[in-house]
């Protein structure tokens, strides 16, 4: 049975129906992890009255002390063996696993990907192969993915 166009559209709007409010409650989330606590009308009544908006903005030490507590919880990635003929496997696994981490960055983008998830409850990120240097053999990369443009099943 094939896939129309027409049921990928429904499901499509289905999603974004769907995760509506919760891209709008992480928009305010963003602002607020930023400072930006305030309304711009009550922003505008204050500055008439010749008070400045004055933001103590709790969020963030709070945010640093969970960002700090998983950079520093970190742990090494380790392939496992199955069984005891798969040691040398397991070590080479473990070796390759290294290797794309420290290539790939890939611990300041699973980092990035943490304190976002924090201030807005989800974030993504995609691994993908980047050819830009090497037309035969790609480098295996991460990126982060913007919450807002993820749209699940």
């Amino acid at each position: 049975m094939a896939i129309k166009a027409v049921d990928i559209l429904k499901d499509f709007e289905r999603s974004v129906r769907y995760f509506a409010p919760l891209h709008d409650c992480m928009e305010k989330d963003f602002e607020f992890a930023l400072g930006k606590q305030w309304e711009d009308s009550d922003i505008a009544t204050l500055k008439a009255a010749g008070v400045k908006a004055l933001t103590i903005n709790k969020i963030k030490p709070i945010l640093k002390l969970l960002s700090g507590i998983e950079r520093q919880s970190r742990s090494d990635y380790v392939a496992f063996p199955e069984g005891e003929e798969d040691g040398l496997v397991a070590d080479i696994t473990t070796g390759l696993l290294k290797h794309i981490v420290k290539q790939s960055k890939a611990e300041r983008k699973l980092s990035e990907q943490f304190n976002r998830g924090n201030i807005g409850g989800m974030d993504f990120i995609e691994p993908y192969i980047d050819y830009t240097h090497d037309l035969i053999n790609g480098k295996l990369q991460l990126r982060n993915i913007n919450p807002m443009f993820v749209f699940p099943d």
